[in-house]
C-alpha cells in the first residue's frame, strides 16, 4: 500500500452522460461504484484565474484504474462534483506507483 491510498478516506460513485437520442447526451448513468479516495480543496493559488468557482473546486485522488474522464460526475454522499479534467499524479514514495488526480468542481 502507498503512502496516498493509505490516506483514502471516501467512497465515490463515477456517472457519465450516455448519448439517448439524435444528439443528446441526458441521462447520466453510474460506470463506477464504491471507488476510494481522498478530495482535497484546491489551493488559493491554484484558483487565482478562476473567480467563478472559488471554493467550490476539489482535487479527487483515486486509483489508476478507476474509470473516470472529463465532463462525468462524481457523486460522493449527496454531492455532485463536474470533473474538468484528470491527470496521473506519482505518489509521495519513491515506488513508481502513480494515482489520477481529479480536478472537479461542486455542482450548485
Amino acid at each position: 500500500m502507498s503512502v496516498l491510498s493509505g490516506m483514502y478516506n471516501i467512497d465515490f460513485t463515477v456517472k457519465r452522460f450516455v448519448q439517448v437520442s439524435g444528439n443528446r447526451f441526458n441521462t447520466a448513468s453510474a460506470i463506477v461504484s464504491g471507488a476510494r479516495g481522498l478530495v482535497r480543496p484546491i489551493t488559493d493559488q491554484a484558483q487565482l484565474f478562476n473567480h467563478s468557482n472559488w471554493g467550490k473546486e476539489f482535487d479527487l485522488f483515486c486509483e489508476e484504474d478507476v474509470d473516470i474522464k472529463a465532463n462525468d460526475l462524481v457523486v460522493i454522499e449527496d454531492d455532485e462534483y463536474a470533473v474538468a479534467g484528470v491527470s496521473m499524479y506519482e505518489d509521495l514514495e519513491d515506488d513508481g506507483e502513480t494515482h489520477q488526480k481529479v480536478r472537479m468542481s461542486l455542482k450548485a
